[in-house]
């Protein structure tokens, strides 16, 4: 017997500690069988579990009986009733994880199920499974096993018309960097594997069980159509896709391969003293709405000065951003000799952390300003309808009317207001998503109008990855101001 299970993963509000896990929500159809041909137990025999305890497990763990007392869940436990579906925990990304489900014809409480050992009519795990930073939805099944001491007049699990087809899972042949997607495909719903050609697959075991870069998986929700499958964590490589059916049939490898290339990500460090990229032309191509996004790692916070790291000066000073003297986040821009400025904090906690990454956003929709702290909305602010920024001015980075100690990536403008999914999108990826490419949730690829990627590694040049090719010059950096940071 097959009980599938859907989790839709999201963001969330979380602690700084947390900032690698996401909120799962798992939804647990304990009555629907995937297909008739999977079991003879009714929903009838089911209905008569009364209480589900599910456990979340990392996927070292392997069941083999059916008593829950033997397993220690370090994810948690959760004690469910026939008439609930759903779970809410946190989990960890990229960590190879199972859940493991005992049903129980009594009604137990938490206390009633670990205060004694019961026994449960049903157990099962599911296949191991990970969770990126670009999953919004997968699908497992925990196949069921009978405890024989529990079978009852409603019927057990004879196998009867088992489905033993294994879908046809192909791939597009491509290749692709680990910001890019794998466009994979199934004869059947279930899930895609895209698996290294060095892993030696003979079941689904040996694909989950392999090193977490040499894998990554998708939830097939149509079948015999086309679905991206990110690459995001991957070693470089040759990779095939393998696809697993509702009823846990196992494909073939695919014909065709991807070749994954792993691009080194680099950020510029500057020193707070001179550094400064100067980009030549003005990146504003409306003086109504922008967003503004950076990615920055500041070595200096709270030490009572100014530390600009996007803007301009000269010329009535277009938007502008800086570390203030405390540590938030400062911001300027005039409207003629109308001023609008103010600083933003994140509640009770500086914006600022030194030698830590942060996200940051800033949108105009031309009546307010929004601010955005690793994706979340933090601030909302006044608005003019338009705002200076001469034609024949450039813009900075690195350096407004000071300069800024520390690292930054990722630098782009779009000329609309992205809206808070963008924004978290965006973020979500932390540096795995290209602002040039569409995907997820991020779909306004076609409103940029600076992207500066950072991915240089060499020389005095900063290229912008649009179409106008605004590209900036390295001042007063030293021989080798390019840094890994991936």
């Amino acid at each position: 017997m097959l009980m599938p299970i859907y989790l839709v993963t999201g963001c969330g509000d979380l602690e700084p500690e947390m900032q690698d896990t996401r909120t799962v929500i798992l939804n647990m159809d304990f009555d629907q069988r995937s297909s008739s041909r999977t079991s003879s137990v009714s929903a009838a025999e089911l209905s008569n579990y009364k209480t589900h305890l599910i456990m979340a497990l990392t996927s070292g763990e392997n069941l083999s009986n059916s008593s829950y007392w033997n397993y220690n869940s370090n994810l948690g436990e959760y004690v469910l009733y026939d008439s609930d579906r759903k779970i809410t925990l946190n989990m960890k990304l990229n960590t190879k994880m199972k859940i493991f489900a005992f049903l129980f014809r009594e009604n137990y409480s938490h206390y009633d199920l670990f205060s004694a050992n019961r026994e449960a009519g049903y157990y099962g795990e599911s296949q191991s499974f990970k969770i990126g930073s670009q999953t919004d939805s997968l699908r497992l099944n925990i196949r069921l096993t009978q405890v024989s001491s529990t079978d009852t007049a409603g019927g057990t699990d004879t196998g009867e018309g088992t489905d033993n087809t294994a879908p046809t899972a192909s791939v597009t042949s491509d290749t692709i960097t680990t910001s890019g997607n794998a466009v994979v495909k199934s004869t059947e719903t279930g899930t895609a594997y895209l698996v290294n050609t060095a892993i030696t697959v003979s079941n689904l075991d040996s694909i989950t069980g392999a090193a977490d870069n040499q894998w990554n998986s998708v939830t097939i929700s149509s079948a015999d159509t086309d679905t991206n499958l990110p690459a995001t964590g991957l070693a470089d490589g040759t990779y095939k896709v393998y696809a697993v059916d509702a009823a846990g049939n196992l494909s073939s490898a695919s014909s065709n391969s991807v070749t994954v290339a792993v691009v080194t990500d680099y950020a510029l460090n500057f020193d707070g003293t001179s550094d400064y990229v100067s980009i030549p032309n003005n990146p504003f191509s409306n003086n109504n709405t922008f967003t503004i996004q950076a990615w920055l790692k500041p070595e200096v916070v709270g030490d009572g000065a100014y530390h600009g790291f996007l803007g301009m000066q000269l010329s009535g000073r277009k938007p502008s951003l800086w570390i203030n003297t405390d540590g938030d986040l400062h911001y300027d821009s005039y409207k003629g000799s109308q001023r609008f400025t103010g600083t933003i904090s994140d509640g009770s906690n500086k914006f600022f952390t030194v030698s830590e990454w942060v996200h940051v956003g800033w949108t105009n929709d031309g009546s307010n300003y929004k601010f955005y702290k690793n994706g979340n909305l933090v601030a909302s602010e006044t608005a003019p309808d338009t705002f200076n920024a001469l034609d024949n001015i450039g813009y900075q980075i690195g350096k407004v009317d000071n300069y800024f100690k520390g690292q930054i990536d990722e630098v782009a403008i779009w000329d609309v207001p992205l809206g808070s999914a963008n924004i978290t999108a965006l973020y979500n990826s932390r540096f795995g998503l290209k602002a040039s490419v569409d995907s997820g949730n991020y779909d306004k690829s076609d409103d940029l109008v600076g992207y500066w990627q950072f991915n240089e590694g060499i020389g005095s040049a900063l290229t912008d990855n649009t179409s106008n090719s605004n590209n900036g010059t390295l001042n007063n950096m030293d021989s080798s101001p390019w840094v890994t940071i991936r």
